[in-house]
């Protein structure tokens, strides 16, 4: 997540130059209004990071947030 800086909006701090993100839609101010239900993320239609989403996300589903942060291990992001 991006810090907004003093003064700064959270879709202003998402299109600062560090990101490179210059094609940002808003939909009422919010900068993702969509997204995926836990079958699509399951279905692996799209390539996620970390690839084990689907499964942590279960988890929350299941027994709520985590009290302290889940370590992932090295995931390889697919870049060579």
């Amino acid at each position: 997540m991006l810090d907004p800086e003093p003064g700064e909006s959270p879709l202003e701090a998402a299109g600062r130059e560090e990101t490179g993100w210059t094609d940002l839609v808003t939909e009422d101010g919010v900068l993702c209004p969509w997204w995926w239900s836990p079958a699509e993320l399951a279905a692996g239609r799209e390539p996620l990071w970390p690839p084990q989403l689907p499964d942590l996300l279960a988890e929350v589903r299941r027994a709520g947030a985590p009290a302290v942060p889940v370590g992932l291990g090295f995931v390889p992001n697919g870049t060579g």
